[in-house]
């Protein structure tokens, strides 16, 4: 048996390499994820400022040359301070997990790097779906711990803002869908004061989809569109639809929660059955995911990596702890700029 202390000295083992080495692997999880909505900002302490300026757009009026030019107003200015919530993970090696056990996939002993990398992909996974996870809830307004039910932030409240909801009443056979997409389009432009946007992006439960696309006023619309795309592309999106200026995408982001004092698990839906959420995309700076330094002392007053990565001995030496973990706040800066969508 190879000698674990020394071998764990190994530069490969270090807190640098293996934080570098995972945060090199591609996101393994998620369409928030995919989209790189959030800007991965990096801050070396646990805690971030945020300034708020209630954006004042004018018209510059002209004045005569040499006269008073212009005095601008760039509005009230806010500020808060958010903490950034901290997720540790651990997973240990033992020896009877090395001890003649045949390597994945072959015949060969297992290895210790073979099973340490086998081991921190599949915490990597787990992170990534907690980070399209907080960034969902993130563009709801309101961030939750992982069992859906502890608050740990609302920024609604923070700023004393009411949260927009436009009502499809898509169980209404006479709705017109096309004026309730350019209400929501027209408000979200409105909003947008200064900041820029591509198009408007619409996540939608599976319910909320069929009831749109089966939608006496919208399913003619939806064939045509499907019939033109999979002309265009050979295939068709059958799950995306574009009307008016949204695109509607059917989300199905979901999670096992589990509960190490009841010994219960629950499925937590990222989006809640019959509802949406519409937000601008391509803006420059209504939405941002921090990442923090580590618990550790070498990392005190760095700046913070996405993900962090080591290991240590157990005292007895029966066993190795992985632990992984990540400082990190998806923050919604702009909660004017998100819509709720209900279905019925």
């Amino acid at each position: 048996m190879p000698d674990f202390a020394n071998l764990l000295r190994d530069p490969a083992f270090s807190l640098m390499s293996m934080t570098r080495a995972i945060n090199i692997v591609p996101n393994q999880y998620g369409m928030v994820n995919d989209m790189n909505l959030f800007g991965l900002e990096p801050v070396s302490n646990n805690n971030i400022g945020i300034e708020f300026y209630e954006g004042m757009l004018n018209l510059v009026p002209s004045r005569p040359r040499g006269g008073t030019p212009t005095a601008s107003k760039t509005g009230k200015r806010k500020i808060r301070t958010f903490p950034l919530f901290y997720y540790p993970l651990i997973d240990t090696i033992t020896a009877d997990e090395l001890q003649s056990v045949r390597g994945f996939g072959g015949m060969a002993p297992a290895t210790m790097t073979d099973l340490m990398l086998r081991k921190t992909m599949a915490m990597r996974a787990k992170f990534d779906q907690t980070r399209e996870y907080i960034k969902c809830c993130a563009l709801t307004g309101k961030i939750y711990d992982a069992n859906g039910s502890d608050l740990l932030l609302n920024i609604y409240n923070e700023f004393g803002i009411t949260r927009e909801t436009v009502n499809f009443n898509l169980n209404v056979n006479s709705t017109n869908i096309t004026s309730k997409c350019r209400e929501l389009s027209r408000a979200i432009e409105d909003n947008l004061k200064g900041e820029v946007s591509t198009s408007i992006f619409a996540l939608v439960s599976p319910e909320f989809f069929d009831g749109l696309i089966n939608h006496p006023n919208v399913e003619k619309f939806y064939m045509n569109y499907v019939g033109a795309l999979a002309l265009i592309q050979n295939q068709a999106s059958l799950r995306r639809f574009t009307m008016g200026d949204i695109t509607f995408q059917e989300y199905r982001g979901r999670a096992s929660y589990y509960d190490s004092e009841t010994e219960a698990t629950t499925t937590k839906l990222f989006i809640p059955e019959g509802d949406g959420i519409a937000f601008p995309v391509g803006t420059r700076d209504a939405f941002s995911e921090y990442c923090g330094p580590a618990n550790r002392l070498d990392a005190v007053n760095m700046p913070g990596q996405m993900l962090y990565a080591n290991q240590y001995p157990s005292e007895d030496g029966s066993a190795i702890t992985i632990k992984m973990e990540m400082s990190n706040l998806a923050l919604l800066k702009r909660p004017d700029l998100v819509y709720e969508l209900k279905g019925e």
